[in-house]
């Protein structure tokens, strides 16, 4: 795997920032919750790490999330709940943090080829393919069973395990430009709320993936590139 040097990818982060093309007709102090913030990346945990990630990439880094967390629990005997992640969605990547209404209303499969993120080989369904959890399972399965509760990398289960998922509102704007110019949407307004009632149960809305990245690492949780 190709590692980004933390200069290089905040970089990156502060030319994705430059996006913002909407009005914040909401208050800053209602709209983030930084004393929420305070709390997930305080969460007593024996290991931490942060997560960047950029893109859909079918998925793929939710099975590296699913290795972190399987690599402490099971590989090194420490078992479930040692380690802490947080992951943190920026650009195409916030496609992750949203809910099946907005995958639904918007086909945001098209969304995600038309920015250059294709996702294929994954069964287009009615909603947000990367959030349900299979039905049946059980945090007794065994570890090696690869249909199993440790092998899943369904956003739901990841929650499950204590992962924290933390959305750009920068990169959500800069979605609803890209709905709203692909589907001739009159109101901007309209979409942007929409998307912003919608995300996925338990996903924190933060102004700037950037920030949040530097605020993870202040609190001293380790950087991984998605």
């Amino acid at each position: 795997m190709q590692m980004t040097t933390r200069r290089g990818f905040m970089v990156g982060m502060s030319a994705a920032g430059a996006l913002v093309l909407l009005p914040r007709h909401v208050d800053a102090a209602m709209r983030y919750d930084r004393r929420a913030l305070d709390i997930i990346l305080h969460r007593p945990a024996r290991h931490r790490q942060v997560v960047a990630v950029e893109h859909v990439k079918n998925g793929s880094t939710l099975r590296k999330i699913v290795n972190s967390l399987n690599g402490y629990a099971f590989g090194y005997g420490e078992g479930p709940g040692t380690m802490h992640v947080v992951v943190v969605l920026y650009d195409t990547g916030v496609l992750l943090g949203l809910g099946d209404r907005s995958w639904r209303e918007n086909n945001l499969y098209d969304i995600a080829l038309a920015a250059s993120d294709p996702i294929r080989g994954v069964m287009r369904v009615p909603g947000n393919p990367f959030l349900h959890a299979p039905s049946g399972l059980s945090t007794h399965d065994d570890p090696d069973n690869p249909r199993g509760f440790y092998q899943d990398t369904s956003i739901d289960t990841l929650r499950a395990r204590g992962v924290d998922v933390l959305v750009c509102d920068n990169a959500l704007r800069a979605t609803v430009r890209r709905i709203a110019t692909s589907h001739g949407a009159a109101n901007v307004d309209d979409v942007a709320k929409r998307l912003h009632t919608d995300l996925i149960p338990g996903a924190l809305l933060v102004p700037a993936g950037v920030t949040a990245l530097d605020a993870a690492q202040e609190a001293h949780f380790t950087f991984l590139p998605g």
